[in-house]
């Protein structure tokens, strides 16, 4: 999805980030599909609660997460180990 880093986005990037992933949503759900985006390093979605929030706020079924302990051993967050 992108960036930058969860601490230093304001909430316009999460706005575009949402307004692109609603789009994609939408046409996955015509064609009965789902979008899963990866909890990584640099982006928006780097720690459990920017991730939670963005899904809280899209409010999509067919949008989930992907956990990735890696990525978030690298950012120094809680990844549940």
């Amino acid at each position: 999805m992108g960036g930058p880093n969860t601490f230093l986005a304001n909430g316009y990037h999460y706005e575009k980030a949402m307004f692109w992933v609603d789009k994609c949503a939408e046409l996955a759900k015509k064609n009965n599909k789902k979008i899963a985006l990866e909890i990584h390093n640099g982006s928006l979605i780097e720690t459990i609660e920017s991730a939670d929030g963005f899904i809280k706020d899209i409010n999509r079924e067919n949008v989930g997460l992907i956990h990735d302990a890696g990525n978030m051993y690298i950012t120094d967050t809680d990844y549940g180990g």
